[in-house]
């Protein structure tokens, strides 16, 4: 049975994850057609517990912040199954967040971390400060999106992230050009090591 690649975004917002999956996915489409790929993002609103997230972010409603962290994990495992499947087909499947924000967003307000988030084959870490991020465009007007906060978020970035295996860490205030070449150059040699295991 073929085995597919889990190449996962994270990074504080703002930070590009949204604009480096796009890109690496189109380059993955365009040179690598051989490979199956699937585009995934976290949260994913269009489920109903998706909707409920949306709800608390837009601040339609008020939910304890345990529940909101058991939500955005429940959110992941309503479509794990999907991921699963794809990665059993052989595909890249490619993801906008996943469960190390969940840590990371949840210690940032003074929760205790929870590092459950160690499965992904490879890891971008888009590091980006939370001032230069706002240089990009102000942030909007969800819950999440503040200054100090996503300064927050990045410091348990830096705490979950910087000495994992299989974590690439990307300095997110270069060009957008120069941070899809380093992706590019890193999934792009994970494929080749995959292929030639499967040989």
């Amino acid at each position: 049975m073929n085995t597919g690649l889990f190449v996962l975004f994270e990074g504080i917002d703002r930070s590009g994850k949204t604009t480096q999956t796009r890109l690496l996915v189109e380059r993955l489409r365009a040179e690598r057609p051989d490979v199956p790929v699937v585009v995934e993002r976290y949260p994913d609103r269009s489920t109903r517990i998706g909707a409920l997230i949306d709800a608390y972010l837009t601040s339609a409603i008020e939910l304890d912040d345990r529940a909101v962290h058991l939500l955005f994990a429940a959110n992941r495992w309503e479509c794990a199954r999907r991921v699963e499947r794809a990665l059993a087909a052989g595909a890249v499947v490619v993801c906008d967040r996943y469960a190390v924000s969940g840590a990371a967003f949840t210690a940032a307000k003074g929760i205790a971390s929870l590092e459950w988030c160690r499965a992904a084959d490879i890891v971008f870490w888009l590091c980006l400060d939370a001032e230069d991020a706002t240089k990009r465009g102000q942030y909007g007007d969800e819950r999440y999106e503040r200054v100090a906060f996503q300064r927050r978020v990045g410091q348990f970035y830096h705490e979950l992230l910087n000495d994992h295996s299989t974590t690439h860490a990307v300095d997110a205030s270069r060009s957008i050009d120069e941070i899809a070449g380093c992706i590019w150059d890193a999934v792009n040699q994970r494929l080749g090591v995959r292929e030639s295991a499967n040989e």
